[in-house]
C-alpha cells in the first residue's frame, strides 16, 4: 500500500511532485501529465518529502531526515546529484520560495520556541535570516504570487489564525481569518 502526501504541481503545471510512502520509508516521485510517467525522483535509504518547486521548474526543494528534517535541492531532471541547502540541528521545512527565485522560505521547529519562519537567500550567500519569531507557533508559510506578502498562520490567539504581512521586509501584520 502507498500514501501519498503533499503533492506539488510545478508552475508551468506539466509536473506533480509528491512524496509517496512506502514500508515507513517516504521518496519524492514525479509525474509528467504529457508522457504519462511516474518515476521516482529521491532514492535515500532515510525519507524525503514536502516537495518544492523553484519558480523556472528547474529544480525541487525538498526535506530529508538526516534524523532531523534537512533541506536539499536537485534538478528536477535528475542532471545532478542532491545538494545541501540547510542543515541545522533542528528541524527545517521548506514552505514557499518568491516568485523571482531569490528567497526560500522555510520553518524552524524545536521544543523550545515551537516553530518560527527564517528566509534563506538562494544567491550563494546562504546566510538563512529570521524573518518572524515570537512565543507562539508559526509557520506554513506561502509568498503570493506577486511577492509582496507573506501569509502564515499563527496559533496566539490560542487557535490557528492567518496573517498577511509585507514581504520580504516584514512589519505590521493583517489577520486574514
Amino acid at each position: 500500500e502507498r500514501r501519498y502526501q503533499r503533492p506539488r504541481l510545478s508552475p508551468d503545471g506539466k509536473r506533480l511532485a509528491v512524496a509517496v510512502e512506502t514500508d515507513n520509508n517516504q521518496d519524492i516521485w514525479i509525474h509528467e501529465f504529457e508522457r504519462g510517467t511516474f518515476s521516482r525522483f529521491t532514492f535515500a535509504p532515510s525519507s524525503d518529502f514536502n516537495p518544492l518547486w523553484t519558480p523556472d521548474n528547474r529544480t525541487l526543494i525538498y526535506n530529508g531526515e538526516d534524523p532531523q528534517f534537512t533541506i536539499y535541492q536537485r534538478p528536477a531532471d535528475g542532471s545532478s546529484d542532491t545538494q545541501l541547502l540547510l542543515n541545522k540541528p533542528i528541524d527545517t521545512t521548506p514552505t514557499s520560495i518568491s516568485p523571482d527565485g531569490k528567497w526560500l522560505v522555510y520553518s524552524e521547529s524545536s521544543l523550545a520556541n515551537s516553530s518560527d519562519i527564517w528566509l534563506l537567500p538562494m544567491d550563494g550567500d546562504g546566510t538563512p535570516r529570521l524573518f518572524l519569531q515570537t512565543a507562539f507557533g508559526e509557520g506554513a508559510a506561502a509568498i503570493s504570487p506577486d511577492g509582496r506578502w507573506l501569509a502564515y498562520y499563527s496559533n496566539e490567539s490560542g487557535q490557528s489564525e492567518v496573517y498577511a504581512t509585507p514581504f520580504p521586509g516584514g512589519g505590521s501584520r493583517v489577520q486574514i481569518s
